[in-house]
């Protein structure tokens, strides 16, 4: 579901939760249920911007691609696609802890397996998600955030396990 940013965080900031709950949706894709892990921008001018979301029913994750046209100061919403989320990578349902960066290029996933986060490049290639391994963290981590220049990533660990937190 995607709501108009400004009426959504001017009703936050009055603290006004009646107005929040009131809010029309400009889009709510009817395909989709569960909930939205995170998504990127791939594409972003005047007339139209795209996105990815990663989101998930209850099994492995799916990836969703969207159009959002702008055309005389209305936004008309369009779903591209739908696909599993890397579905080139055995076991998909061994993930966890799904987070896609700001420009939609990169994913990071919890390998249950291994026990660490790991990071891969997200092409989307004739309707497939495809996920190449560029980065084991080595360690177990909970939502991954990336910057917005795509150069540095943040995330939180526990510290019941101190051996990696040192």
């Amino acid at each position: 579901t995607f709501y108009e940013a400004k009426p959504f965080f001017e009703s936050l900031k009055k603290k006004d939760s009646k107005a929040v709950k009131n809010l029309k949706p400009v889009f709510n894709d009817p395909e989709i249920n569960g909930y939205c892990q995170s998504f990127g921008i791939t594409f972003n001018d005047k007339t139209k911007t795209q996105y990815r979301t990663i989101h998930s029913r209850g099994g492995p994750f799916q990836l969703t691609e969207y159009e959002a046209s702008h055309i005389k100061g209305k936004t008309q919403f369009k779903r591209i696609s739908i696909m599993p989320l890397c579905e080139n990578l055995p076991k998909r349902e061994e993930h966890g802890t799904a987070a896609i960066s700001k420009d939609g290029s990169l994913v990071s996933l919890f390998d249950f397996a291994s026990n660490s986060t790991k990071l891969y490049s997200l092409e989307v290639q004739n309707g497939k998600s495809i996920c190449h391994e560029i980065l084991d963290l080595g360690i177990p981590t909970g939502a991954l955030d990336f910057s917005y220049d795509g150069n540095k990533i943040t995330f939180h660990v526990t510290f019941l396990d101190i051996d990696y937190a040192d």
